[in-house]
């Protein structure tokens, strides 16, 4: 991966290289198929704010540069910091017959990170020089949902270890003042019981993905910017959805993507702390039942629970974080059918 030194051209010195030909000039440069993209020009440049961490930005594409920064402005505005990763963005013009998809391919090992879009656009991260360069085609640069999601969220999500978060698949809701985070495996409904809750006055604070950090010895949790993702089979209990939120297809499975404005109440953007985590068991029997976690079952979920298997130079931060957490309420809700049947025993579970 390349060092962001490496990603600006070196000036033409007045010199004779080591053959005795005079040396390339600035034209001749130019010239050159620059096929790694070094030389392309990234104009749009600024600082974000993405969970209070500082990130710079630099693309080449107003309209990208536009959203990017309308998307992060949800957040609060970092303070006194440094910049601790630069994302560099380049739109690349294709033939109108290239494929666009959203089907994600991921892979990661110790330094290097990368996830390909399609056959076209896709993103390379090199977390110890803290970079990210990607390359992304018209369509899905003209494409804001798109751009949003899958994209947007895989980049923020595999840069969130190097900015100081343990990620967790979990939902975050609040109940009489109290933040709980919901966790569980995919159809557990997680995201159906958030958006039943927040109907009935409960704020809905993060959608498959919380981002923790200890800060000054307090624990807290922050929301992803991304829609959240209700699967079509949970509309029956839902249905007004369809007319909410429009349909996409991801991979085998078909959602609808529920913009942040869309839920009620509209979420906070600021961090919150959490006071208790409930793990969600779908389908096992009738009824609802509440079965109270010890410390150690529940330092085992949580394990299960990452977003993201970060490397072990990472594991000061997650040990840290389930430090904290293995102290707070937990339980597990066992029901069956409607998530909303979930929503009273969460409201009186005690965690005061």
């Amino acid at each position: 991966m390349m060092s962001s030194a490496e990603l600006k051209p070196e000036p033409a010195t007045g010199t004779r290289g080591s053959t005795g030909q005079p040396p390339e000039t600035d034209i001749e440069l130019t010239k050159r198929v620059d096929s790694l993209h070094r030389l392309v020009p990234t104009p749009y440049r600024t600082n974000l704010s993405c969970m209070g961490k500082c990130i710079r930005l630099e693309t080449n594409d107003t309209r990208v540069f536009e959203h990017i920064v309308d998307t992060f402005s949800i957040y609060p505005p970092f303070t006194g910091q440094d910049v601790l990763f630069r994302w560099r963005i380049i739109k690349e013009a294709r033939p109108k017959d290239t494929p666009f998809s959203l089907t994600r391919f991921a892979f990661s090992d110790s330094h290097l990170r990368y996830a390909e879009f399609g056959q076209r656009s896709f993103v390379a991260i090199d977390i110890d020089c803290r970079l990210a360069v990607a390359f992304i085609t018209e369509e899905l640069a003209l494409d804001r949902s798109s751009l949003t999601y899958p994209f947007l969220d895989t980049l923020c999500c595999m840069c969130a270890g190097t900015l100081g978060f343990t990620s967790l698949f979990a939902n975050c809701i609040e109940a009489e003042g109290k933040t709980i985070l919901l966790l569980g495996p995919p159809r557990s409904g997680k995201t159906t019981l958030s958006y039943l809750a927040a109907k009935r006055g409960m704020p809905f604070h993060a959608d498959d993905g919380v981002f923790l950090e200890v800060n000054r010895g307090t624990l807290q949790a922050w929301g992803g910017f991304w829609p959240a993702l209700i699967r079509e089979e949970a509309l029956e209990f839902c249905p007004e959805i369809r007319m909410l939120a429009e349909s996409f297809a991801y991979g085998d499975f078909v959602f609808r993507r529920l913009e942040r404005h869309s839920r009620a109440p509209q979420s906070p953007q600021s961090p919150v702390e959490p006071h208790c985590c409930v793990f969600l068991n779908r389908n096992a029997g009738e009824g609802v039942r509440v079965v109270p976690l010890v410390s150690q079952s529940l330092r085992e979920r949580l394990g299960q629970s990452l977003l993201f298997n970060e490397h072990v130079r990472f594991e000061v931060q997650k040990n840290a974080v389930f430090e904290i957490l293995a102290q707070l309420p937990a339980y597990e809700i066992s029901y069956a059918g409607d998530p909303a049947l979930v929503i009273p025993a969460i409201s009186t579970l005690g965690i005061g």
